[in-house]
């Protein structure tokens, strides 16, 4: 005959307060083995120890209540183990943000950052169609961003995010449209630039401007011994295009060169970081 427990006793054995179990009951995780239909009284057996256990291992690594339900009510040769290690990859990931963001604090602190000055931001690696284009030939520029949104377009595979131009010096020039899916030729397609942080600032006007603020940014990183990580961004938040062939938000788009809007970034270096 089964042994069953008071949820007072029960609570003792596998050291889950009653104010606990009443509310893994609600959400479904361990539902009593009897409930008293007179005192209402709640009962739970000798079986459901082993999984009061995992409740409270799976919960102490983090694990959501859902996560956790998930894990106990599947197949216990897959479910349990596959449960801790997908909790194990979320956790080593959580570990890589939270080293960038220690790295990028005590980079702001070497570097003397204040209010107004350059900000440091993080970065990720960008899906995208890409082509090379002549440096500073704004028509080459443009007609391969035409080119590039015409075929992202054609594959409904446009990400929502700015296009961008990867500047790896005066012989390369590597224009990219930001994508959610490998459009048209693959070898057009790949991830650029890695997770890091970037030095960065944002101006309105033309682009005859980023030289010079390219140049200010890097003096600013020599000055405080901030190694670049790889090749600078400009990134196109607001801009003209003549949309043949495919269709852009009417928020990204300007008439004039006076209200476009760009972004310049220079990936730097932090130390400590778990790439």
């Amino acid at each position: 005959m089964e042994h069953l427990h008071s949820i007072g006793a029960f609570s003792r054995i596998v050291q889950i307060s009653i104010k606990a179990l009443r509310f893994y009951e609600t959400c479904g995780l361990l539902a009593p083995a009897k409930v008293d239909d007179q005192t209402g009284y709640r009962y739970f057996s000798d079986r459901q120890i082993p999984v009061a256990n995992a409740i409270v291992t799976l919960r102490s690594t983090g694990m959501s209540v859902a996560e956790v339900a998930a894990a106990v009510g599947a197949d216990p040769s897959h479910g349990y183990t596959e449960a801790l290690r997908q909790r194990h990859r979320t956790l080593l990931e959580e570990r890589r943000n939270l080293d960038r963001q220690i790295a990028l604090v005590e980079t702001l602190l070497r570097s003397g950052a204040t209010l107004g000055s350059y900000r440091l931001v993080p970065v990720d690696p960008v899906l995208a169609l890409h082509r090379i284009a002549r440096p500073g030939d704004a028509d080459s520029i443009a007609q391969t961003f035409e080119a590039l949104e015409r075929q992202a377009a054609s594959s409904n595979a446009r990400a929502p995010t700015a296009p961008f131009c990867e500047l790896h010096g005066d012989d390369d020039w590597r224009v990219c449209v930001p994508i959610t899916d490998v459009a048209g030729d693959e070898r057009e397609a790949d991830f650029l630039g890695r997770v890091g942080v970037a030095c960065s600032i944002t101006y309105v006007g033309a682009y005859e401007q980023t030289r010079s603020t390219l140049e200010s940014m890097r003096a600013w990183l020599a000055e405080r011994d901030i190694p670049s990580a790889g090749p600078a961004r400009e990134i196109y938040h607001r801009f003209g295009a003549d949309q043949e062939g495919y269709k852009l938000p009417s928020h990204v788009l300007a008439a004039q060169h006076t209200h476009y809007v760009t972004e310049l970034q220079i990936p730097i270096e932090l130390p400590g970081v778990r790439e």
